[in-house]
């Protein structure tokens, strides 16, 4: 039954008491001394909270926390910027042999300043062209195309692996 009184207690101080529950407040106000006491008990210690004085938290105490936190990392989990820089020079060549490819691909008629321009820069990208088509047909660079195939899926492995990992860790809080 004290259970059913702590319920009321917090009910009562808080406002939330329904008809029924205000009735039966007053009932046992009555006949239970126990429950009188500590009821009184309860409004007084609630009461007491709201007289302590709140202390303000300095302005920057986040960034100071996240500071501590992050400088007692290891070098493990600080960011690496590798992998970003691999893929950025993975995506501008991509960029540039697909700029490539359409240079050759389109021909542009009735623009003469273009055309021109394409006219001009062709006897010095045919000749790359022409050797990069020769060094993507050879063994050594189809070999070496999938060693760093399997580089990069080893790289995508791991790291989601440690992300897994440090989320664990981080749920274990």
């Amino acid at each position: 039954m004290n259970n059913n009184y702590d319920e009321l207690y917090n009910k009562f101080v808080d406002n939330e008491l329904t008809n029924k529950e205000l009735e039966k407040i007053n009932e046992l106000m009555e006949s239970d001394e126990k429950f009188r006491i500590g009821l009184k008990t309860h409004k007084f210690v609630h009461n007491s909270l709201f007289d302590i004085p709140l202390v303000q938290a300095p302005l920057e105490i986040t960034s100071k926390i996240m500071g501590q936190i992050a400088s007692s990392l290891s070098d493990k989990y600080k960011k690496h910027y590798f992998f970003r820089v691999i893929l950025a020079i993975f995506g501008i060549s991509f960029l540039i042999s697909i700029t490539m490819f359409v240079m050759y691909s389109v021909n542009i008629p009735n623009s003469s300043e273009s055309f021109g321009f394409l006219e001009l820069i062709k006897p010095y990208t045919k000749n790359i062209i022409q050797q990069i088509s020769k060094m993507l047909k050879s063994d050594l660079v189809k070999s070496i195309s999938g060693l760093f195939s399997f580089i990069i899926l080893l790289i995508f492995y791991f790291t989601i692996n440690e992300h897994k990992n440090f989320k664990d860790r981080i749920s274990q809080f």
